[in-house]
C-alpha cells in the first residue's frame, strides 16, 4: 500500500513538473510577444528596458521552481529506496 502511495506521487511529480514547464513556457513566449508589441508601438529604449526587465524574473523562477520539483523528487525516490530495503530485509 505504502509502495504505490509512493509511486503516485513520483507520477504525481513529473505530471506537475510537466504542467509547470508548459505554463512558463507559455508565460515566456506572452512576454515575449508583449515585447515585440511594445518595440513596435514605443521607442526603442523603452521596449529595450521592459524586455530586459521582464526576463530576468522569468528565467530565476523557471530555475527555482524545477529545483523545487527535483528537490521533492529526490525525496520521494529516497522514500522509495528505502520501503524497497525494508521490504527487501523482511
Amino acid at each position: 500500500m505504502r509502495k504505490s502511495k509512493l509511486d503516485k506521487k513520483l507520477k504525481s511529480v513529473h505530471a506537475w513538473q510537466k504542467l509547470s514547464s508548459v505554463i512558463f513556457v507559455a508565460t515566456f513566449a506572452a512576454v515575449l510577444i508583449c515585447s515585440v508589441v511594445a518595440a513596435a508601438m514605443a521607442t526603442p529604449p523603452v521596449a529595450t528596458v521592459l524586455a530586459a526587465a521582464s526576463s530576468v524574473p522569468l528565467g530565476s523562477m523557471g530555475k527555482w521552481i524545477d529545483s523545487l520539483f527535483k528537490n521533492y523528487e529526490t525525496v520521494v525516490r529516497a522514500h522509495n529506496e528505502v520501503f524497497n530495503t525494508c521490504i527487501k530485509e523482511e
